[in-house]
Formats: structure tokens, sequence, C-alpha cells
């Protein structure tokens, strides 16, 4: 009886704690890239991002675009916003079609409370990509 009347409790507890706490979730970051590669050598970045964690990997959406299989379109991840090794956390991931989901894998530390820029990368077209993405 008593063992029952503990996992009540127990249930109980876990419910209200769970009712009342905030779910931490990252901040949706939009980005439209038009990028071309006769400026700023085919590459853009987005506005800042805060991460809110210590994922090592970001999860870039992109929800409309020009991009076809043959474009060399590609997105990294910066914690500053130029294109030098000192600066990229996360390797280029190639996107191969109009939308869908990427995940550059970050191959540095990083903390939440870190603002990252997401880098759009063009070698060869005029490419255009809108969507969001998560740091």
């Amino acid at each position: 009886m008593l063992k029952k009347k503990l996992v009540q409790v127990t249930a109980a507890a876990m419910a209200a704690t769970m009712l009342f706490s905030v779910p931490a979730m990252a901040k949706k970051n939009f980005f439209s890239f038009n990028v071309k590669t006769s400026v700023n050598d085919g590459e853009a970045f987005s506005a800042g991002n805060h991460k809110n964690d210590a994922e090592r990997q970001a999860y870039v959406v992109t929800q409309d675009s020009n991009i076809i299989s043959t474009d060399a379109f590609y997105y990294a991840v910066f914690n500053y916003p130029k294109d030098t090794a000192r600066y990229q956390y996360a390797y280029h991931t190639k996107m191969s079609s109009r939308t869908g989901t990427v995940h550059p894998q970050y191959y540095k530390s990083v903390t939440a409370g870190q603002t990252m820029y997401l880098q759009a990368d063009t070698d060869k077209y005029i490419v255009w990509a809108d969507g969001y993405w998560f740091s």
C-alpha cells in the first residue's frame, strides 16, 4: 500500500514539474540569401544567431530556393561573419535540392550564449535560398 502511494505522489510531483517548466527551445532564425560568384567570393552571412545549447550540429531548413543538383551551394557556420578558418565552427554542407534540411557539424567546441552566423557559399551560378535555422 505504501509503495502504491509513493508511486502516486512521485507521479503527481513529476506532472506538476512538467506542467510548470518552460521548455528551452532554440529560436527560429530566418535567412534570405542571394549569392553570386562575382560578389564577395560567392559568400554571404546571415544575421547573428544566439546559441541556446552546446549541441554539436546546426539545423538549416531551406524552405524555398532555386538550388538544383548541379549547383555547388553550401552552408557553414561561423562565430564571426568573416570567411577564415579562425572563425569557422561547422563544416560546409552541400545543399543539392530546392528544399530540405541539412545539419552542418561543429568541429570546434560550442557553448550556450555564443553568437553564430550561417554562411551561404556558391561556387557556381547565382543561388537564392530562403528558410530558417537553429545554431
